[in-house]
């Protein structure tokens, strides 16, 4: 499924103003995960907060732990080791094969509903 095109252009200038990266509107989908277009979990929070802005949406539920890990190699791939020896923390993120991928479909269900979840 196509993505509209209010949805590329904010991706599009994202990209070319942070990643220095130029986008093909026919090769992106609501299935393109922010992975695959660049944008990483150290990108995301800059994204989001221009993203609910831009947008009037609130993301105050979102939980980035089921999409991304936190940025730490050792952490992020040994979740399910760290979590055994020390517990459910909160801070911790999930194992990757339990994460999502978060796509451009994320992103446009939260333009229509006015929340990102």
């Amino acid at each position: 499924m196509d993505i509209s095109k209010e949805l590329y252009d904010f991706i599009s200038a994202f990209s070319e103003k942070h990643l220095r990266k130029k986008l093909d509107y026919n090769k992106i989908n609501c299935s393109t995960t922010l992975d695959e277009i660049g944008i990483d979990d150290l990108d995301l929070d800059l994204m989001l907060g221009q993203f609910s802005e831009k947008y009037k949406i609130d993301y105050s539920k979102f939980n980035s732990k089921r999409y991304y890990g936190i940025g730490l190699w050792l952490i992020d791939n040994n979740a399910r080791l760290i979590r055994a020896i020390i517990g459910n923390r909160k801070w911790l993120p999930l194992p990757k094969e339990e994460r999502k991928p978060f796509t451009l479909g994320n992103l446009e269900s939260a333009i229509k509903t006015g929340i990102l979840e």
